[in-house]
This record gives C-alpha cells, sequence and structure tokens, in this order.
C-alpha cells in the first residue's frame, strides 16, 4: 500500500518537538509570507485579535497547501498521495475561540471539502510579543467615499465582472470590491475596467487590493485548492470590519456545482472554490468569528456564462469583455495573449461569448490557440496532458444532457455528484435538483450553438484554403471529421515551405532565413526567445515572459511573486540559511539510502516517491544556492534573469553567425533589449515557428 501523503506544519513560532516544517509571517526567524491589504483611512473599526488570527490561519493554510505536493506526475490509482493529511500547529492569540470543539470541526470540514485533504489543527497560545497588526497598510484618500453597502470577490474574470456590474449599475450599491493585485503586464486592463465602472456606477466602487507574496521554496503544489480560503478570510474580515454581514461571490452556476466532466475527475480534483456547500461553510465560519449572522453566497448559482454575458452587453459594458482575464493557466499570459485558449476556464469564456452573440466584442488574438482551427496539444508546457481529452469531453457531455430524450433521472444517475449542492442551495432539495438539471440542459443549449458555430459555412470554407488548413485535432476538426474525408484528396496538396521559419524539432533547431538552405543547431541555449520574439514582432516584452521559454532555462524566481508583483525590501536578503542548507544535504544523504534498501528490496512504490523527493529537493537547493554553494542574493533575481537573458541571445546570435552571417546580422539590427525586449525588423517578416513533430 502507498504511504499517506502526510506533513507538519508549526507556525507562528508554536512549540513543537518532533519534525517538521514552519511558516513564519513576522519575528525574529524573518518571513518566508508576506500578505498585504491596501486599504482607505477611515472606513475601518478596530482589527481586533481574533480577525488577526483569522487571517494568519488563512495565509498558513494557502501557503501549506503549495509547500506540501500532490500527486503531480506521479501515478496515484488510489488518491493516496493526492490526498494529503496536513497538521497545522498554529499559535493564537484568541486560544479559546479557536481551540473550542466546534471551531476546529467547521474549519477542518471546510478545508476537508474544499480540498479533499485531512487538514488537522492544534491551537496553542501565542508565546512571542506579537508586532502590532501588520497586513493592512493604510492609504489617504481625498475624496468623500460614502458608506459601503456590499463586499464581493473581484477576480477580473467574466463572471466577477458580471457581478460588478450587477451591484454598482443594475442595483445602484456603493460596492467594496477585493481583488488580488495585477501583474505589470495586465496593468492596462485592470484600470480601464476599474475607470469604466467608476464612470457607469457614478463613483461607487470601492477597490480593496490584496497581495499575497512568499518565498519561492514554498511554491510547490500548483493545484491550490485553497487560494479561496484565503481570500474568502480576507474579504469576510473586511466586511466585518465596515460594519457588513455579507460577502459574495459571483461565478455562474456551471462551474460554482463544477460536476465532474469525466468519471475520472471526482471529489477535489474538480475545483469546489465557490460550490454552494463551500460556501454555506464560509458562512458558518465568518458568524461563529464575528459572533453575529453572517451571509455568503453567490448570486449567480442558477445563470449559465453566456447569461452573465447577456448582463454585461445589456448594460452597456460589452467593451469591458475584452479587457477582462478569465485564464487558469497565469504562466502562459502575455501582456498580449491573456489567454492560452485549451484550458477549461477558456473554453467555458468562449463558449459563453459565443452563445451570448457576444463575439464581436472579444478577440480572437487574445488566445495563444484558437482552439475552433489550431491543434490544442501543440504546447508541450501545458499541464494539462491531452487537451483533446477535456475539449471533446466537454461537448460530448452536453450533447448527451441536451438530447430530447435525456431525462432528470439519466442525470441523476450520471452525476451523484449534485447531492453535495442539493442540502446547500436555499431551497427544498427536490427543488434544487431540478433547479439543476435545467441548469445543465440550458448550457447544453449553449454548447449546441457553439457546435453548430465551428460546423458552419465559414469553417467549411476554411477546410477549401490549402494554405491554412484547420488542425484535426481542433473543435472544427473533430466535429467536421465526415466532411474532411470528403476533401482529404484537395488537403494533401503539397504546400510551400516557409522563406522565413525557426522551430523546435526534438533534440536541435531548424531555420531557414530568406528562402535560404535549412539548417540545424543543437543544444542551444536562448533559442527559445528568439521562437518567442519571432510569434510577435513589434511586440516589447517583460525579462519575465522568458522565465520559460526556453526549454534549456531553470526558472529560478517564484513565479507567484512575480504574478503578485511583490518586491522584496532592499535589505540583502539569502535565498536559504546555512542551517536550512545543511538540512537539505542531510536529508538527500538520508533519502538516497532509503532509496538504495527500497530498490534492494524491490519495492518500486517507495523507491518512486523517495526518488521524487530527492529530486524536489535537489531542485530547491539548485534554485536557492549558487553554483559555488553560497545562497542567491533574492534582491539581485530580477537582474539576474535580464542578464541571463542578454548572454543567452548572445550566444545563439554568435552560433548562428557561423552558419549564415546574414541571418545574424538580421537580429543584431532588428533586436533591442533594453529594459523590454523586442523584435522590430524594417521589413515586416512572418516567421514560421511551430513546433515540428511526428506526425
Amino acid at each position: 500500500m502507498e504511504k499517506i501523503n502526510r506533513k507538519t506544519i508549526v507556525c507562528n513560532y508554536a512549540e513543537y518537538p518532533g519534525e517538521c516544517e514552519r511558516l513564519e509571517l513576522w519575528g525574529k526567524r524573518g518571513q518566508n509570507v508576506y500578505p498585504r491589504i491596501e486599504v482607505l483611512k477611515g472606513l475601518f473599526g478596530e482589527i481586533n485579535k481574533r480577525l488577526i488570527d483569522f487571517i494568519e490561519i488563512a495565509t498558513y493554510v494557502y501557503c501549506a497547501d503549495q509547500l506540501v505536493i500532490r500527486c503531480q506526475d506521479r501515478v496515484d490509482p488510489h488518491g493516496f498521495i493526492w490526498r494529503r493529511e496536513i497538521t497545522m500547529v498554529i499559535a493564537v492569540q484568541d486560544i479559546d475561540f479557536w481551540s473550542s470543539p466546534e471551531t476546529v470541526k467547521t474549519l477542518e470540514h471546510l478545508l476537508r471539502f474544499l480540498s479533499d485533504d485531512l487538514f488537522i489543527f492544534k491551537f496553542v497560545p501565542l508565546a512571542e510579543s506579537h508586532p502590532e497588526q501588520l497586513y493592512f497598510k493604510f492609504k489617504d484618500f481625498h475624496k468623500t467615499i460614502c458608506k459601503p453597502e456590499q463586499v464581493i470577490l473581484f477576480s477580473g474574470g467574466l463572471d466577477s465582472l458580471g457581478g460588478a456590474i450587477q451591484e454598482l449599475i443594475c442595483d445602484g450599491k456603493q460596492t467594496v470590491l477585493v481583488r488580488h493585485k495585477s501583474i505589470s503586464k495586465h496593468k492596462e486592463r485592470h484600470e480601464y475596467i476599474e475607470h469604466t465602472l467608476q464612470q457607469q456606477s457614478g463613483n461607487k466602487a470601492t477597490f480593496i487590493t490584496i497581495r499575497t507574496g512568499k518565498d519561492s521554496a514554498i511554491s510547490n503544489e500548483y493545484t491550490q485548492r485553497c487560494r479561496s480560503f484565503l481570500y474568502f478570510a480576507l474579504a469576510g474580515t473586511i466586511a466585518d470590519l465596515l460594519g457588513l454581514n455579507n460577502v459574495r461571490f459571483y461565478e455562474n452556476g456551471p462551474i460554482s456545482i463544477n460536476l465532474p466532466i469525466s468519471q475520472q475527475v471526482i471529489g477535489g480534483r474538480a475545483t469546489r472554490t465557490t460550490h454552494p456547500q463551500t460556501l454555506s461553510y464560509f458562512q458558518k465560519l465568518i458568524s461563529l468569528i464575528t459572533e453575529r449572522e453572517f451571509t455568503v453566497d453567490n448570486p449567480f448559482i442558477e445563470k449559465t456564462k453566456s447569461q452573465v454575458v447577456q448582463l454585461i452587453v445589456n448594460n452597456e459594458c460589452a467593451n469591458l469583455i475584452s479587457k477582462s482575464m478569465s485564464c487558469a493557466h497565469a504562466w502562459q499570459q502575455t501582456k498580449e495573449q491573456a489567454h492560452c485558449g485549451i484550458c477549461s476556464q477558456c473554453i467555458d469564456r468562449r463558449v459563453s461569448i459565443i452563445a451570448a452573440d457576444a463575439q464581436q466584442y472579444d478577440s480572437e488574438s487574445d488566445y495563444k490557440v484558437d482552439f475552433f482551427t489550431e491543434a490544442v496539444d501543440r504546447e508541450s508546457d501545458y499541464f494539462d496532458a491531452e487537451n483533446i481529452n477535456l475539449l471533446t469531453s466537454y461537448f460530448l457531455r452536453s450533447k448527451r444532457i441536451g438530447s430530447s430524450e435525456y431525462t432528470y433521472l439519466d442525470f441523476e444517475k450520471d452525476y451523484p455528484a449534485i447531492n453535495d449542492a442539493l442540502f446547500y442551495m436555499g431551497k427544498a432539495p427536490d427543488v434544487a435538483a431540478r433547479n439543476i438539471f435545467r441548469l445543465y440542459k440550458n448550457l447544453a443549449s449553449d454548447i449546441g450553438i457553439v457546435e453548430k458555430h465551428a460546423t458552419s459555412e465559414a469553417f467549411i470554407q476554411r477546410m477549401r484554403d490549402i494554405d491554412k488548413p484547420i488542425s484535426t485535432d481542433s473543435l472544427a476538426g473533430i466535429l467536421t471529421r465526415g466532411i474532411r474525408k470528403v476533401k482529404e484528396e484537395v488537403l494533401e496538396r503539397p504546400t510551400k515551405e516557409a522563406d522565413y521559419l525557426f522551430r523546435h524539432c526534438g533534440d536541435f533547431w531548424e531555420f531557414r532565413y530568406a528562402g535560404g538552405d535549412k539548417k540545424l543547431l543543437i543544444n542551444c541555449e536562448g533559442a527559445g526567445y528568439l521562437s518567442k520574439l519571432f510569434e510577435a514582432p513589434g511586440t516589447f516584452f517583460d525579462f519575465s515572459d522568458f522565465i520559460c521559454a526556453n526549454n534549456q532555462q531553470e526558472a529560478t524566481i517564484d513565479a507567484d511573486e512575480l504574478n503578485s508583483g511583490f518586491q522584496y525590501a532592499s535589505v540583502p536578503q539569502d535565498a536559504i540559511d546555512n542551517k536550512t542548507k545543511k538540512e537539505c544535504f542531510a536529508k538527500i544523504s538520508q533519502l538516497r539510502n532509503e532509496f538504495e534498501k527500497a530498490s534492494s528490496e524491490n519495492n518500486n512504490v517507495d523507491a518512486a516517491a523517495i526518488e521524487h523527493e530527492i529530486e524536489i529537493t535537489e531542485k530547491y537547493l539548485k534554485q536557492t544556492l549558487k553554483p559555488g554553494g553560497k545562497a542567491r542574493n533574492l534582491n539581485r533575481d530580477s537582474k539576474r534573469v535580464a542578464d541571463k537573458f542578454r548572454r543567452n541571445l548572445n550566444t545563439i546570435i554568435a552560433r548562428i553567425e557561423n552558419y549564415d552571417i546574414e541571418f545574424a546580422a538580421h537580429l543584431k539590427e532588428s533586436i533591442t533589449i533594453g529594459k523590454s525586449p523586442a523584435y522590430n525588423p524594417q521589413v515586416p517578416i512572418k516567421w514560421e515557428v511551430r513546433v515540428l513533430v511526428n506526425k
């Protein structure tokens, strides 16, 4: 049997004699977590100790969720390593409240449902002297602010945008919008949305910004099922300090209830961020903390996303659709393309916009992959392997539900997970069940509209285009296979290869310049940088955009730090202290001994798990230590990324010069670096940069 995926995490300098990981928000050992909330002076009352405890507990849970790895790429048929057992030992100021059985039970049940993990909480009295509150950064504001009437979570996606429009414009409420700090490349989008909402509502919006920086060593697990718990804690605290007793999450019903798209996606593998049961636990917990009746709800629980889009359009805010961002793959986003185009959120977004007949307000160029016509699995660095399975499952499920012969009894049999929501919808369970069925029927109708769009005459005409054939791994390709067989002879006509190409082909790069001979480069540092520059001529990039562009390069900066815009202080800060470094080397030595023992006993399961743990520890050391063994200085990381970009770019140009002097001269003339690298040829050139794969 597999080992249980178990970890103990000790916080706020609590005493603990056994083996554990430690997280700290303040004090003598230094911070490794950095929550900040920007609020306006004069809005808030006194921040009591219990609320400070709540913020700290939620922050530690958020970090623990990313610190302890799930299965990731390991085979886990029984969920032994997907589900984790995380014991949290936390020192708190209000020990009587947090150690009460009802509080602990509510907290543990909430996180069990939200994350699929077993969280065990052990609270102890705070022994260290707690500093004054560290988390609220108060800003002066020179305009008169009316008393807020509502607090909502605002992510900048279509659903939360619709929610903001509902509160500010439809209902005319003075509304506080709690949002995460935008990264620099999306700052203009967020500012445009904020300005337009203020203008349309008569300045009824107050935006409160949250930042959640943390040390890079914490970011091991990317699923982040507990992320919403932190944002809820902060929004609930803000609402209480404003004297309000309600927080609203705005999310369309199918995403909120989130029935599994296939039989393999069960439990917490399907996200439960705004699931009715999650919100019910949120409501109970904040009511216990504030000692008054508190409500947490989702007014869009019975709406499809297309209905949310229609609400946006009907309230003269259609211009904000193209500025909103729904993509789950933040690491794939650029300033020009905010959507990967193939994650479930991107698919939902495009389906809803087309179903609402609002595609004129969206931009196809904002999606890195157009799943209607392009291969959805052309990129190898997406976490969602075999994206075609996601796409086909999405449409096949709705085809079945949308059938006129498909009844509620069929629905109940196919999706027993609806029972997780029925008692938390605020209605009789039988009524709630029928409403969910009707909701998914409406979603199936939306997807039917999109299917017709993908098989329309416009796409049939595209199939006759020899120069731009539709990929067989695209939605249009899948839905029109019968027609494609008829056109097979035409599609097989050979096409002329591009005069300008630079593409990745396995272990080498292939290039051609100005119609010359094709040449190969092997083991080329920086080749990925050129490919990215050629893909978007005239675009000024951030150096952070190139962290993962080169397949030979490993990122040494925590992606969340870059995404949150968090900057370390100017005081030099080592990425790892000597004690931790020694512990890591000792751990690797011990693990290697355990690996040899497991291998000698033919215990392949334990050996694989140990080997993975060795890899994680070695990767952490590689990220925090210089080649000579000294700790990296976190303050120099940004400069180091820029310097590495310049070195790798110069290296690739020098190697190209050995094969094609004219091409190298063109690169030197057309690429500028400065603070924002860009490729600006004097005469526009269309490069072929698609990855070459075996057919």
